[in-house]
């Protein structure tokens, strides 16, 4: 199992990327983006160590072993010569030659979020190939750096290798189309309260709700299916069944329960909620963002105060949410 092989090279990965929180401090200028894919398989093989420890500084973020130890580099360049993960990073070189019109709009994007959130330190951006093709590990964001593994977002293209098992569902949202909006929710997900941890319905609905709220602030151009994370056909369905939604929700006494096995439906990806058939999936992020859009139109609150509110009933209470019936 390729997973299996290369689990040490990526266990220090994500220790890194979940772990440094350092504080960096750059210009806060135009977002460039470093591809550290291309360090690693564009590198021979003798000479990534060398390469390695020349550019340590650069890369100190996603490099967590000493690269003078034999066995860390052994690890690496087995992941970087494996013939699998060398396709996989042919192909992103060819879906992805140049990042200029990703680097453009998460400047953009990234504007409008200082704007909203003054100290906000995220000034290094960077791309890589993990190879554990978890979807729930596309873009991660600490307080100092965004990283993109960007071979998620090829996986279209990997039919040889069946999608590395992915459902048909996931593999659809994972193209170009969707880069943008990942990342913005991975920096919106960073800036909620670190110590908070949702356990009812409505908690979920609230903090999937901030975020997709975050994004129409920072992304307001694009599509609305787009940042959540569905298609047209699913966006429209939502809208026009909101009131629905809402009366199940209701009736079934379903917003305080914390029974995962009762909510997750509402909560978990998959092509749709399965209360509802031929629906959008995560119904709970859609109800959600109304209740916090009805929310900041009711109240005079800022972008971190609202993400620092951890109390759900009452921005729910204070919302005054009510959706109207079709």
């Amino acid at each position: 199992m390729l997973i299996k092989r290369f689990t040490t090279i990526i266990l220090t990965v994500l220790c890194v990327l979940f772990a440094t929180s350092c504080g960096h401090n750059g210009d806060g200028g135009g977002v460039h983006i470093k591809r550290f894919e291309k360090v690693i398989f564009g590198t021979p093989a003798d000479n990534l160590s060398k390469t390695l420890e020349e550019n340590l500084y650069e890369y100190r973020y996603l490099v967590s072993g000493d690269v003078s130890d034999p066995v860390f580099m052994r690890n690496l360049t087995d992941f970087a010569t494996d013939p699998q993960m060398k396709d996989v990073y042919n192909t992103v070189c060819r879906c992805y030659p140049d990042l200029g019109w990703l680097e453009k709009s998460l400047s953009q994007a990234m504007d409008k979020a200082r704007k909203n959130f003054p100290d906000l330190a995220v000034n290094d951006f960077y791309t890589l190939i993990l190879g554990t093709f978890d979807y729930g590990m596309r873009v991660f964001c600490t307080d100092s750096f965004m990283a993109i593994d960007i071979s998620q977002y090829v996986i279209g293209e990997l039919k040889v290798y069946n999608y590395y098992n992915m459902p048909m569902y996931m593999v659809n949202m994972l193209d170009s189309a969707h880069i943008l909006p990942d990342c913005m929710s991975a920096l919106g997900i960073s800036l909620l309260p670190a110590d908070y941890t949702p356990k009812s319905m409505l908690d979920y609905m609230i903090i999937n709700g901030k975020v997709l709220y975050f994004l129409n602030i920072v992304l307001p151009d694009l599509a609305p299916e787009l940042k959540i994370r569905y298609t047209a056909d699913q966006w429209r369905w939502s809208v026009e069944n909101e009131s629905n939604i809402w009366g199940y929700l209701l009736q079934n006494q379903l917003l305080y329960d914390t029974d995962w096995n009762r909510i997750r439906g509402f909560v978990n990806e998959g092509p749709q909620t399965p209360q509802f058939s031929n629906s959008a999936p995560r119904l709970a992020d859609f109800i959600g963002l109304q209740i916090i859009t009805c929310y900041m139109e009711n109240n005079k609150v800022s972008l971190p105060e609202l993400f620092a509110n951890t109390d759900s009933q009452k921005i729910l209470t204070q919302s005054k949410y009510k959706p109207q019936r079709n």
